[in-house]
């Protein structure tokens, strides 16, 4: 999707305001593709429970935003994956806050909205 340069929508949240659990970014780098495909499919499956969303398009990395109890997690988490074979490297990075930039994105939909009406529509009816 990103490559295509669509468009999709994250839920807005302010990680500060979470109780109970630390919002964490995961990032994976793999040797070969045949590793990254069996190393997402098992972090999907046994982190499923604290799996916010999993980016695994890319041909030698993957991106998973999890929701975790506490810091000690975390770093089961790391080095679980970093055990894995055909991982290079990977990396967990604690959420504290979050950047929203609403007015860039508003004013790209602007841009291709103004696009789509402003190319006349031709019938084919005569």
């Amino acid at each position: 999707m990103i490559e295509d340069r669509a468009i999709f929508i994250l839920p807005s949240m302010n990680p500060a305001a979470l109780e109970g659990v630390i919002q964490a970014d995961l990032l994976v780098s793999f040797e070969d593709s045949e590793s990254k495909t069996e190393v997402d499919q098992k972090i999907m499956s046994i982190w499923d429970d604290y799996l916010a969303r999993a980016e695994v398009g890319s041909p030698e990395t993957s991106f998973f935003n999890l929701f975790i109890k506490n810091v000690s997690q975390a770093q089961e988490v790391l080095q679980w994956v970093s055990g894995q074979p055909g991982v290079k490297s990977s990396r967990v990075v604690l959420i504290q806050e979050r950047f929203e930039l609403y007015t860039s994105l508003n004013a790209e939909l602007e841009r291709k909205l103004q696009g789509m009406t402003s190319t006349p529509i031709r019938s084919s009816h005569k």
